[in-house]
């Protein structure tokens, strides 16, 4: 599976709307380290999170090519909900057919995220950026390690995320089997 079926079913998997720009590329994030054969460059570490210039650009070229509507969103803060359009819908089910398993296996991440916390940008960010240090630093890679120890280790991306934020961030990463409970 590209970038491009990723998007489309991690979008389908959720009535066809992802809002935010963040909580798509931790959603995508998530189904590529999750999903076997899912193929998505590397993440780096970013303000938000794990962030991939290839997500960024595809969703770009998705709207530019009219699988989806990018709607902006002003405010204090901009923002951005991805739709798929009709022709999005049309590649999206075929994608489903074509990659069953994989589809399944979205759709249940993303349901587990919007379970924990509505899809809401901050708790998924937290989670992505507390499993990214999990794995990115020789501290935490070890499997013993205290909220604390991440919350700190996090800093070394210029992370500043609170010991709260970190359980939280924890918290998902359980529910979606990506640490075991201690």
């Amino acid at each position: 599976m590209n970038v491009y079926d990723v998007i489309a079913l991690t979008i389908h998997s959720n009535e066809d709307v992802i809002s935010n720009r963040t909580t798509m590329q931790k959603l995508v994030y998530f189904n590529s380290i999750m999903i076997k054969g899912v193929k998505v460059r590397p993440y780096a570490h970013h303000f938000y999170g794990p962030f991939s210039g290839e997500v960024a650009v595809a969703l770009e070229e998705m709207s530019a090519f009219s699988y989806l509507n990018e709607i902006r969103h002003s405010g204090f803060y901009e923002s951005y909900t991805y739709e798929l359009t009709t022709k999005g819908k049309e590649y999206a089910k075929i994608v489903s057919e074509q990659y069953p398993d994989e589809f399944k296996k979205i759709t249940d991440i993303v349901t587990t995220c919007k379970d924990f916390c509505e899809l809401k940008a901050n708790p998924v960010s937290y989670a992505a950026k507390a499993h990214y240090v999990l794995v990115n630093t020789e501290e935490c890679r070890t499997g013993q390690y205290t909220i604390d120890d991440v919350s700190r280790a996090a800093a070394n991306f210029d992370w500043n995320i609170s010991k709260d934020d970190v359980e939280k961030g924890i918290s998902l990463l359980q529910k979606l089997n990506l640490v075991s409970v201690s």
